[in-house]
């Protein structure tokens, strides 16, 4: 605990410690149990500049997308979704805020389920246009088959701005020359999907 202060949530206010001390007295929380994330997942899944989606990458994405979440919510820390694409019979990019309520798991499930197989706009673009939205420390997780410069820009924008950036890579090839702050996880393409699929439920 410790003394609290003018904007501290009066949610947070420690009442035993409070009466020990005689003054108002506020939680102070591990970085771990208040740590916020941001899946940013790339529908583009052809190679740049090539027309066309491939499915394997795309339900890899998804599936990554999903248990990604998944496991930040049974950590019981707050996930927001962003795509760059929309849902079916909407316009607007898919944007669910982070949360932790009951809730946000259907949300996500639903924003996964219903979207749009077509990027509206590049992964970059998306996240350079939700960077002023985000939070301060907010960790980034983007998950792309376009592994390219103007990604791993976009992602040390990110950093710089206080963001912790993990990408999670999808492909036949793990990618290359990312820069070394750019913590990066190659899942494999379709033969890591094939093996996803032979999975019982």
């Amino acid at each position: 605990v410790r003394a609290y202060a003018a904007g501290d949530s009066p949610r947070w206010i420690h009442w035993k410690a409070t009466a020990r001390r005689g003054s108002l007295q506020t939680k102070v929380f591990e970085p771990s149990a208040s740590r916020t994330s941001a899946l940013f997942l790339d529908l583009r899944t052809a190679p740049l500049g090539q027309p066309g989606i491939i499915p394997e990458y795309l339900e890899l994405g998804v599936t990554a997308a999903a248990s990604i979440a998944r496991y930040i919510l049974d950590q019981r820390q707050a996930v927001g979704l962003y795509i760059n694409g929309s849902r079916r019979g909407q316009w607007s990019l898919v944007r669910v805020a982070p949360s932790r309520r009951p809730s946000q798991w259907v949300e996500i499930l639903d924003a996964l389920a219903r979207v749009i197989d077509l990027a509206a706009i590049s992964l970059p673009d998306l996240i350079r246009a939700e960077m002023p939205t985000l939070p301060f420390g907010v960790g980034v997780i983007a998950i792309s088959c376009n592994v390219a410069e103007d990604l791993a820009t976009a992602l040390m924008d990110l950093q710089r701005q206080g963001h912790p950036v993990t990408l999670i890579a999808i492909g036949e090839q793990a990618p290359t020359d990312l820069p070394a702050e750019v913590r990066a996880y190659w899942i494999g393409g379709r033969e890591a999907y094939a093996r996803v699929m032979q999975f019982e439920f």
